[in-house]
């Protein structure tokens, strides 16, 4: 599979952890294995339904920055416009279901957190997008990994949240 950067060029994620996507630590983990990741983790050891979409990889990955930006700007309004409105967001804390259920879920991680998305880079192809990402909450920086699916109106569908072990008890503390 080619995951196709904003400048074209095929890419690959140096240095992610096992934490992130199965992989073994400190080796690289190719775009093709971190798919193959999500597929295993969401569909419990069977293949992910994907599907292609009209939409270019350049406009996938404006689309996605426009979501990151609403959401750094608090305009949830903006960030609702985003998704399906039965998209499903697998988080490491359990799956969020309805684009209400997953705004509210984004609202309450900025309330309790002063969580702020900063993109490293955006990656897409015709079946999936991925995010590298800096995720800020309460003046600490995890990393934290995104792979959606967008259909053909730029409407996230379907998403997994990959991130380090810290920021899943830091999100999932009350």
């Amino acid at each position: 599979m080619r995951i196709e950067s904003p400048r074209g060029k095929a890419a690959k994620f140096p240095g992610l952890s096992h934490s992130w996507a199965e992989g073994p630590k400190g080796r690289g983990l190719s775009c093709r294995g971190l798919v193959a990741a999500v597929g295993d983790v969401a569909g419990k050891g069977r293949p992910v339904q994907t599907s292609r979409t009209k939409m270019s990889p350049a406009e996938k990955i404006a689309s996605i920055r426009a979501a990151y930006d609403a959401f750094n700007k608090r305009d949830y309004a903006k960030v609702e416009e985003r998704y399906a409105e039965d998209i499903v967001w697998h988080f490491a804390t359990g799956d969020v279901r309805g684009r209400k259920n997953v705004v509210a879920y984004a609202k309450d991680q900025v309330e309790r957190l002063g969580a702020k998305l900063e993109p490293h880079d955006i990656l897409a192809n015709d079946q999936h997008a991925v995010a590298l990402l800096s995720y800020v909450a309460k003046g600490k920086t995890y990393k934290l990994t995104h792979v959606t699916h967008i259909d053909d109106d730029g409407r996230v569908t379907e998403a997994w949240s990959f991130g380090e072990p810290e920021l899943t008890k830091l999100v999932q503390s009350k």
